[in-house]
């Protein structure tokens, strides 16, 4: 099986250009719409039955088909504990609220 990655600034564009790729009748496992900013592209994941692999074409391998890392939930922890710390140790050093104006 072939699967492929396609990328294209509409959602017809991106199911033509699959088309193109595999032939006429593509397997379409998946389309999504990509905001970066300003900038929308809609990108599908097709598949061919019987196809040998194929590398894909160059322009595919562009910025929006990189994955950006998750932070876990762990992550989140050890933050809200480093926070908790140094506002503790803040709170620790600062001079005691004037009580009166005068």
């Amino acid at each position: 099986m072939q699967v492929q990655i396609v990328t294209a600034a509409t959602r017809q564009g991106v199911l033509e250009e699959a088309r193109r790729r595999l032939g006429a009748d593509p397997l379409v496992l998946s389309v999504k719409r990509r905001k970066d900013g300003a900038k929308v592209a809609w990108e599908a994941v097709v598949a061919k039955e019987g196809a040998a692999y194929a590398s894909p074409e160059a322009d595919v391998s562009d910025r929006w088909l990189e994955e950006r890392p998750i932070p876990k939930a762990f992550d989140y922890e050890s933050l809200r504990e480093d926070l908790a710390l140094l506002r503790g140790q803040l709170t620790a050093q600062r001079p005691p609220a004037p009580t009166s104006w005068g």
